[in-house]
């Protein structure tokens, strides 16, 4: 378990690009999300007691559920011939972010999907864009959930599940 929580090599660290404008890439989406995500805020994020509550409540589950609850596949082999090694499937990593976007809307499910990415990033991946691929995930989520449309379509797109395999 400590070598999860204070890895002492530097393979533990996350893959940064070595390609300046790829970071400058990076920065540009990081922005660009938070902007769409303030943007898609019907009301402005109020910082009460039910809203600390739940999103302290989901920063405990991001840290508890990303890493500590996993699957692992027995049919995947330790190296498939792709060249990248299959650990684990963490299915659970998604609910706390998928919550808050929902509950709270897209600025807290957008900032809990980040910081499940650097979590997953961390210890999984070890690629930058992790976080960016779960934040736009959350934006879409979150989206799909809120919308208030009244075709078909988007009032079976406001069930969670169907919302969830959409923003995929």
């Amino acid at each position: 378990m400590m070598e999860i929580l204070l890895p002492l090599t530097s393979t533990d660290a996350i893959i940064l690009p070595e390609d300046f404008v790829t970071l400058i890439l990076w920065v540009a989406g990081m922005v660009l999300i938070a902007l769409l995500s303030y943007w898609l805020q019907e009301r402005p994020f109020q910082l009460n007691k039910r809203t600390l509550t739940w999103f302290a409540t989901l920063s405990l589950l991001v840290l508890v559920l990303t890493p500590l609850i996993e699957l692992l596949p027995k049919l995947s082999q330790p190296n498939p011939p792709g060249g990248v090694p299959i650990y684990h499937l963490l299915i659970f990593a998604a609910a706390p972010f998928m919550v808050a976007s929902g509950v709270l809307g897209p600025l807290a499910g957008t900032f809990l999907a980040g910081l499940t990415g650097f979590w997953l990033a961390y210890l999984d991946t070890r690629n930058l864009f992790t976080p960016l691929v779960l934040m736009s995930a959350a934006l879409v989520f979150s989206w799909a959930v809120r919308q208030r449309f009244q075709e078909r379509f988007f009032r079976w797109l406001r069930f969670p599940l169907l919302a969830a395999l959409f923003s995929l």
